[in-house]
């Protein structure tokens, strides 16, 4: 064992959210490299700890008073279990400014190197998490020993610190891999989105419902999981009314969600071009291409690194209802062989973690 990892942030153990996805496909690159790895995360069940892919993992109560939220900022407690792991690296995953900062100052006392992995850039509506937000992007960030990127955008802004570029990754050697298989064998298209919207601010999911509405109902499918119709209603204020063609799964397991997503033609979804969206990377791009599914979406974050219209998916430049009832339109008149043939295109190993541990080698060994 070269060093030992203390991956700390909110993420739910073993696979409650996308957090835990992210840090669980980083992890097994550095045990590639010979680092043991110990998360600790959050919990709003009763599963304190445990072990995941050979990974041991424990967890704090998820804060919900206004006082947990204030002792989980501040990184109250946090150093006793520090002190008990004993790590050579700690990696913060997109944590709070004041408990970042304290635990920076732990380890350059201490001599563990603290690593970011920075995923997001909030868009933060209340005035504490505004000075959070801007606290840790503005400045607790550029103090850190380095930098795991999520997307170009936010590895071109850290660029003048240690920092490797690091997209969602995934294990092709799991076993909800193992159902990769074309659509069926008829001509109506199968199209899903699959996600948590999060209203206009994050996903658009009501242009598609828009956008689909105006075309053909007879030629598509649209399996919409991770939200209910009443959901989504609620979430866009609008109300649905567009027939049988569009099916609300609301919230299923994930690899329920995979083995969909593996029976699909195209996953579909959209996003405003903003800093949020564009620090960001989209995970359900990473399991679609994983799947060998093409994906219908928009230029955002830098998807066009990896996405080329027309091979093995389409990306929108302008985001308006009607352009996405052209481009489903167009869509729909493909034949079966060429949509075959488009999905034969998707690279399933291009997001494999193990494609990425000369990169992180490389970061780790010149920190």
């Amino acid at each position: 064992m070269i060093g030992k990892v203390l991956y700390m942030g909110g993420f739910e153990m073993p696979d409650k959210n996308a957090a835990a996805q992210r840090v669980l496909s980083v992890a097994k690159v550095f045990r590639e490299l010979g680092y043991e790895v110990v998360f600790y995360g959050i919990t709003k069940g009763n599963d304190y700890e445990g072990e995941v892919d050979g990974f041991r993992y424990e967890a704090r109560e998820y804060p919900l008073s206004t006082s947990e939220w204030v002792k989980y900022a501040s990184g109250c407690g946090i150093f006793d279990y520090i002190k008990k792991v004993n790590p050579s690296h700690v990696i913060l995953y997109n944590y709070p400014a004041i408990a970042q900062y304290r635990i920076n100052r732990y380890g350059r006392k201490h001599g563990i190197k603290v690593i970011g992995d920075i995923t997001e850039w909030y868009d933060s509506q209340g005035l504490v998490k505004k000075i959070d937000t801007f606290l840790r992007m503005w400045w607790c960030n550029k103090r850190l020993d380095g930098i795991i990127a999520i997307s170009k955008y936010l590895a071109n802004y850290y660029s003048k610190q240690h920092t490797v570029l690091l997209p969602p990754l995934v294990d092709k050697d799991e076993t909800k891999w193992v159902d990769d298989k074309d659509g069926g064998g008829d001509d109506v298209v199968r199209l899903i989105y699959a996600g948590s919207p999060g209203g206009v601010n994050k996903d658009r999911l009501d242009l598609i419902i828009e956008g689909i509405a105006k075309i053909d109902s007879s030629k598509y499918v649209l399996n919409v999981a991770g939200i209910t119709q009443e959901e989504f209603e609620k979430a866009y204020g609008c109300v649905f009314n567009h027939g049988k063609s569009v099916r609300f799964l609301g919230r299923i397991p994930h690899k329920e969600v995979i083995r969909l997503l593996s029976q699909s033609d195209f996953q579909i979804f959209f996003r405003d071009d903003s800093r949020v969206n564009n620090a960001g990377f989209p995970t359900k791009f990473v399991e679609s291409i994983s799947a060998g599914v093409p994906v219908i979406t928009n230029r955002i974050s830098n998807l066009s690194d990896y996405l080329v219209d027309g091979w093995n998916g389409f990306i929108m430049n302008d985001l308006t209802s009607n352009n996405v009832s052209v481009l489903l339109d167009r869509i729909l008149t493909y034949s079966r062989k060429e949509i075959n043939m488009i999905k034969r295109n998707c690279d399933k190993m291009m997001f494999d973690y193990h494609n990425f541990i000369p990169q992180l080698k490389d970061f780790i060994t010149t920190l």
